[in-house]
């Protein structure tokens, strides 16, 4: 039992969480993170304050977190994000809807979130 808990002590002390500031606008939180690997991670902020109204902010880190950058998602007027999900670090989709009409939109990125493109082609259902 004493071998089990010698061996287990090294990993725990390597599971550490670690703080950094995400450089998203002050008040919001980040929220919906995909990490690619190690080194490159993004998220979508939120406004805790304000759920209602939609954020079309997202940040990202391409070294392992030493330095955030935030963005504005473009071609998301009136529309909240749900869901992101990145290939790498110039390539994401967001997943975005109208809370009040139904409906949304898939954006795409090649650039690193510089420009957002509709997918027309991934078409969102209005509620039933």
């Amino acid at each position: 039992m004493l071998f089990l808990g010698l061996v287990s002590l090294p990993l725990s002390v390597w599971a550490q969480w670690v703080a950094q500031p995400s450089d998203i606008t002050p008040g919001r939180y980040a929220q919906f993170i995909d990490a690619v690997d190690s080194n490159v991670v993004w998220a979508l902020a939120a406004d805790p304050a304000n759920q209602s109204t939609p954020v079309q902010e997202f940040t990202k880190t391409i070294d392992g977190g030493n330095l955030w950058i935030s963005n504005p998602i473009g071609n998301a007027a009136g529309l909240s994000p749900s869901g992101i999900s990145a290939l790498n670090p110039d390539t994401a989709w967001v997943a975005m809807f109208n809370g009040t009409s139904g409906g949304g939109r898939i954006l795409r990125t090649n650039d690193g979130g510089i420009n957002w493109t509709w997918q027309s082609t991934a078409v969102f259902a209005a509620p039933a």
